[in-house]
């Protein structure tokens, strides 16, 4: 229990802190014939107009080389931009467990730390150009990132924000780079290959612990939500899945087929090219030239559902609690329409129009919204993720996807 004079102490230490005036003013009660007290204390200083943590949505300007904000509490872009930070064409980003602090990997080789309550820029290292797939380990303490054109895996010690290994890659491409508990994996193309990679014992430094050969090269990879699985998609369509237990990685990979192979065939238009996601304990995977959604169990290797759409799928986004999908379709004209999908029941929803032709939604973990980024129209639309209102259209240089600090740090922990 907390004497109450501790409490009075603990409010007076706190006055002096935030007004430096003397003690006498601050424990007398003025009554009604004293006189206003004269203004001998500083001004408190403005609160800055940036919101909070929480409430912040990045979206990288290609064509402006830089990181701007959207703030969720005052629904606008803020004037604050974050520069000085390299070609933000294919930025990757990534942030820190406690939320101090924000990572930001240009597509020519800049790495910058920024800290999260200011936007100011810490810390940066030069990399090799063409960098990509920015991870940051489960416990906060190393990055991994791509150098396509060395072939090389690179390593940064997050203390020192310096190059703690760089593992060759031979002729591999890196597709994707997994956080696991103590482990990444990294999956590569051209071979087709996955490593398997954990901190040695006596440094605490990563070291590749196993090499395991893919069926066949990998568009795109992903982690099931208990990190149970690893999953593979092959083609352009995903028509071909690889799923390996990370259990039991040494029996290798089991495969699941969606659609038949079609060698010669290739999507005409970016949006055509498949998109998946794990949510509510199931595996969905768009599948453009049916016009369907596939739903996959992939540990037991099986179809629970093939969806109908009315429309050609594009992009596919998931909300936080898992309950719902929201799928772009492809249509003609310069609007949008989004598909909504209930994940636990698998029942088609209502749609809605958005005005103008949106390339990617990001769902926000503070508050009801989610961010569309229309890239053709150099826009971001705020929606309302119960009402689907249009809440806020503001205009961006080339906007990419978004990405806020709240909904990586749900991702991946």
């Amino acid at each position: 229990m907390v004497r109450p004079s501790h409490i009075t102490l603990s409010l007076v230490c706190s006055a002096l802190m935030c007004c430096q005036a003397p003690r006498a003013e601050l424990v007398a009660r003025p009554t009604a014939h004293d006189a206003p007290p004269l203004a001998t204390t500083r001004p408190a200083p403005p609160p800055p107009p940036l919101g909070s943590v929480g409430s912040r949505m990045f979206v990288p300007e290609r064509s402006a080389r830089s990181l701007a904000i959207f703030d969720l509490e005052s629904r606008r872009v803020l004037p604050e931009r974050l520069k000085r930070i390299g070609a933000t064409d294919a930025a990757s980003l990534a942030f820190s467990p406690d939320l101090e602090r924000g990572y930001v990997l240009s597509s020519d080789g800049k790495l910058s730390e920024f800290e999260l309550a200011t936007l100011r820029v810490t810390r940066s290292l030069r990399l090799e150009a063409n960098a990509r797939e920015l991870t940051l380990s489960r416990d906060g303490t190393t990055l991994a990132l791509a150098d396509h054109d060395g072939r090389m895996l690179v390593l940064v010690d997050i203390r020192t924000l310096s190059v703690q290994a760089r593992i060759p890659t031979a002729d591999a491409t890196v597709v994707r780079i997994l956080a696991l508990p103590e482990q990444f994996a990294c999956v590569l193309a051209g071979p087709a290959r996955v490593w398997l990679l954990e901190r040695r014992p006596a440094d605490a430094a990563f070291t590749v612990i196993s090499m395991l050969n893919a069926p066949e090269d990998p568009r795109d990879a992903l982690l099931t939500g208990d990190d149970h699985q690893l999953l593979l998609a092959h083609g352009p369509d995903f028509s071909r899945l690889s799923v390996l237990e990370l259990a039991r990685h040494e029996a290798g990979f089991r495969r699941l087929e969606l659609e038949p192979a079609r060698s010669q065939e290739r999507p005409t238009d970016a949006t055509q090219s498949a998109t998946w996601a794990w949510v509510a304990g199931k595996l969905f995977v768009t599948q453009p030239r049916s016009k369907r959604l596939a739903v996959l169990d992939p540990g037991r290797l099986r179809r629970i559902a093939s969806l109908a759409l009315p429309g050609t799928p594009g992009s596919l986004a998931h909300s936080p609690s898992g309950r719902e999908l929201w799928l772009t379709l492809d249509e003609a004209g310069a609007r949008s329409r989004v598909q909504v999908i209930d994940a636990h029941t698998l029942a088609l929803g209502r749609s809605f129009e958005l005005p103008a032709r949106v390339a990617h939604i990001s769902f926000a973990s503070y508050g009801p919204f989610a961010l569309a980024s229309a890239e053709r129209d150099d826009e971001i639309l705020l929606i309302h993720t119960r009402s689907h209102a249009l809440l806020a259209r503001e205009s961006l240089r080339a906007p990419a996807r978004a990405q806020g600090p709240w909904r990586a740090l749900r991702a991946e922990l």
